[in-house]
């Protein structure tokens, strides 16, 4: 809560070292994740996105997630791939209806990827697509959560200015209104 002070009141480098310390004590993936998020932040805050994005990927490898931070077009097609193979046969309407993400360290890896979403999409396009296709997988697997409404929408972004397909982008973008008008 201290380097969150600090940070809020404009001390960026008291903020890190205070984080630093924090991640050394950490006991929990939790606690890490939560530290590396809010280091991300400090980072990004101060300009240096391409350090806060680099954070983020680093932590988000706690919870078994691996992301490079310069995706190939081939990566974000074969990512995109798996998930309409995982999607299979049912509609994106339906995916409103998915339970509630219990999981603590599903959801705190989701704050960690919904957080380098604005760094990738100012530094890396590849990047900025490849972080939906993480959320939306790990909320059909594991449920919705606040963080999946933007990773619909930006899987929905993405399906539209990558692969031109606005119609399937659209139903996703739907998706991420609905669930935030539903209040959970």
């Amino acid at each position: 809560e201290r380097a969150r002070c600090e940070w809020l009141n404009g001390n960026f480098s008291d903020a890190e070292l205070l984080l630093e310390s924090v991640l050394t004590r950490a006991c929990t993936l939790v606690e890490r994740a939560a530290a590396f998020q809010l280091m991300a932040y400090v980072l990004a805050t101060k300009g240096e996105l391409l350090r806060s994005a680099e954070i983020s990927i680093e932590a988000l490898k706690l919870f078994g997630i691996e992301l490079t931070l310069h995706p190939t077009k081939e990566d974000v097609v074969s990512a995109y791939a798996r998930i309409g193979q995982q999607i299979g046969e049912r509609s994106v309407e339906s995916f409103i209806d998915l339970p509630t993400m219990e999981n603590a360290e599903t959801q705190a890896a989701m704050g960690l990827l919904s957080n380098l979403i604005v760094s990738a999409y100012l530094t890396n396009e590849n990047l900025f697509f490849m972080i939906p296709c993480h959320m939306v997988r790990l909320s059909l697997r594991y449920g919705n959560t606040d963080a999946s409404a933007l990773g619909y929408s930006c899987f929905g972004i993405a399906l539209g200015s990558a692969f031109g397909n606005y119609k399937e982008g659209y139903h996703f973008g739907k998706l991420a209104f609905d669930l935030v008008e539903r209040g959970n």
